[in-house]
């Protein structure tokens, strides 16, 4: 009996343990995102934050930076078969920054540039401001300790100083990717408006997507090959940006711009049609 009496109690510290809340220090910030009124936020690991892909009946969750946000209202987007699914049941912050949804889709950033934390900040700010999406809860790994107390790391990177990025970190020149240059040309003015007559683009439609270049605009790369990434923008849109990466390589985070080659590194007015992204 006394054995029966001890299993049972050493099992109801392991599930404690593993989905205790998180500390009061943290609580404010998932009242705030949408937590219902004493609804203390979780605190996971990987394993059981990867039930929550959509495959085992749990809902949808994904995470930034170590905090965990329900996006079942994005099933479209997040669930099986949704461009973005790769993003669900996990902390894959590098690749929100890198655009590589195939290797990067882990929490790992200890080496990245200032402009490249700052991206996966703007990825933070996106869910958390976000009224579609809710925080939850945390989850233990490279931002959170087991305890749900920051890292150092996390620590670091909060500490913003000035603009000038977090502290003890340095800007890398051969970082994969770098800003393209972009400029107006007439000839592409005209390239780009035939197009989109050839598309029937309407007035409205193009005002419906947001574009970081418009018709007539140019973007080159010194160094490495134009490709199209979205980021967050105003409020809870999105925008589509230009950057140069190293290699010629084409996946769902990294594009073509419509009428552009692989292997060019100059695209003649990328009309940045972004219809199939929609809003995360």
């Amino acid at each position: 009996m006394l054995l029966l009496v001890g299993l049972l109690l050493a099992a109801g510290l392991l599930i404690f343990y593993h989905r205790r809340p998180a500390p009061a220090s943290l609580e404010h910030r998932g009242e705030r995102a949408g937590l219902d009124a004493g609804q203390a936020p979780l605190l996971l690991n990987r394993e059981e934050l990867s039930k929550y892909d959509g495959k085992h009946g749990l809902g949808l969750f994904m995470a930034v930076m170590g905090e965990v946000y329900d996006v079942s209202a994005g099933k479209r987007h997040y669930g099986l078969g949704g461009g973005y699914h790769s993003l669900a049941g996990k902390d894959a912050s590098r690749s929100l920054a890198t655009g590589n949804f195939v290797e990067d889709l882990h929490d790992d950033i200890h080496d990245f540039s200032n402009e490249q934390i700052k991206a996966v900040l703007k990825w933070r700010d996106f869910y958390h401001k976000s009224t579609k999406y809710h925080l939850v809860g945390h989850v233990v790994g490279a931002f959170y300790d087991a305890d749900g107390r920051p890292t150092p790391l996390l620590l670091r990177i909060e500490a913003l100083d000035g603009g000038r990025g977090p502290r003890g970190v340095v800007q890398d020149p051969t970082q994969d990717l770098q800003p393209c240059n972009s400029g107006w040309s007439q000839a592409a003015a005209l390239v780009s408006v035939t197009a989109l007559i050839h598309q029937g683009w309407s007035n409205n439609r193009s005002d419906h997507h947001p574009r970081a270049c418009r018709p007539g605009t140019e973007v080159w790369c010194d160094t490495g090959y134009p490709r199209k990434v979205m980021t967050p923008g105003p409020g809870e849109e999105l925008r589509a940006d230009c950057v140069c990466q190293r290699g010629t390589a084409v996946t769902r985070g990294r594009r073509l711009f419509t009428g552009c080659l692989g292997t060019e590194q100059r695209c003649r007015a990328p009309e940045l049609d972004d219809a199939d992204d929609g809003d995360l």
